[in-house]
């Protein structure tokens, strides 16, 4: 795996300080963005209308995300890191959706989601304090039957209004759903990839679990020893491509809400073809695991497609993405 990983993402960042320095890298221009973002990621709680407050916030966690992949994740960490590209992408298709509503249906879901949230989280936490460690104090009380329904009452509302007429309880649609409304062919594309990519680090699978056993194959099997090292530079690569990936969807989504500087823009571009033309993104089953050789044919064809397509996304992977599906 670790020559899979030279190729992807120039291995593991810690290891590789070449790929740091090259105008090239996405790394580079990760950097060139960190003053937009700074500015970007400041807004005023209380005056700012909540669904900008939410994709400000949004887009310094990402980047944040982006930047600690190139330049603080330990390869012995990293499979437990991969889960963070869900939260990403998720927050990209709610806020997606949610922007394309008025205003007033933008506030009602975004407001009631963190009064639930927070409803819940009271009663949870009694639960598990009340039989894990009773004694310590904990905030508790929370709102009362009549309050809750009248919540859930407006955020159906606001579901069945926008084309879930059977929306009930408070229920938010799938973020499959959303995908399907924001891009289909493109935005659901990306959330299934990402969506069974994360699932593995974060709910059982048996796959995910044996994938990490190494060693040698001996005439009762292969004996190995598991550890989440063993793939430390595969997942290493798999936040460092995925997460600027999703980033630079944040400046398709909302240009205008995050009011992007041509500067920004420009390194946002340049990020991009920089992205397209690394030699190989991380899939989701490989053909190392599988023991199976990389074609080596299509070596020739292929970079000069990648270079083509380095091109074509250079103004937006959605945007061009439509254009070719």
């Amino acid at each position: 795996m670790t020559d899979f990983t030279a190729n992807a993402a120039g291995g593991n960042s810690q290891k590789n300080e070449g790929s740091r320095n090259c105008d090239s890298s996405p790394e580079s221009h990760l950097r060139k963005l960190k003053s937009f973002i700074k500015k970007t990621g400041r807004g005023t709680i209380g005056k700012d209308e909540y669904l900008v407050l939410c994709v400000r916030a949004s887009l310094v966690k990402a980047y944040e995300f982006s930047r600690f992949s190139y330049n603080g994740l330990k390869g012995e960490f990293a499979f437990h890191c991969v889960g963070g590209l869900r939260s990403i992408c998720e927050d990209l298709i709610i806020l997606k959706f949610i922007s394309t509503l008025p205003p007033e249906d933008q506030n009602t879901l975004l407001f009631n989601d963190m009064a639930k949230t927070t409803d819940n989280s009271l009663r949870y936490q009694a639960n598990f304090f009340g039989t894990f460690r009773p004694g310590q104090p904990v905030l508790r009380g929370g709102r009362s039957p009549k309050s809750l329904s009248n919540i859930n009452s407006q955020v159906d509302g606001v579901w069945r209004r926008h084309g879930w007429p059977k929306a009930t309880d408070g229920k938010w649609p799938p973020t499959e759903q959303l995908a399907r409304k924001v891009g289909k062919g493109t935005v659901d594309v990306i959330y299934n990839y990402i969506f069974r990519l994360t699932s593995s680090t974060v709910h059982f699978s048996m796959r995910s679990l044996l994938r990490t056993g190494w060693g040698t194959v001996t005439s009762e099997g292969l004996e190995a020893t598991f550890s989440t090292k063993n793939m430390s530079e595969y997942y290493v690569a798999f936040c460092q491509v995925y997460g600027v990936f999703l980033l630079s969807v944040y400046f398709e989504f909302f240009p205008d809400l995050l009011r992007v500087t041509p500067n920004a823009q420009s390194h946002v571009r340049k990020m991009r073809v920089a992205l397209a033309q690394l030699n190989r993104w991380p899939e989701m089953l490989t053909y190392e695991e599988m023991n199976q050789n990389i074609p080596k044919g299509m070596n020739f064809i292929y970079n000069i497609f990648r270079q083509v397509l380095a091109e074509k996304f250079e103004e937006g992977f959605i945007l061009n993405g439509e254009k070719l599906s």
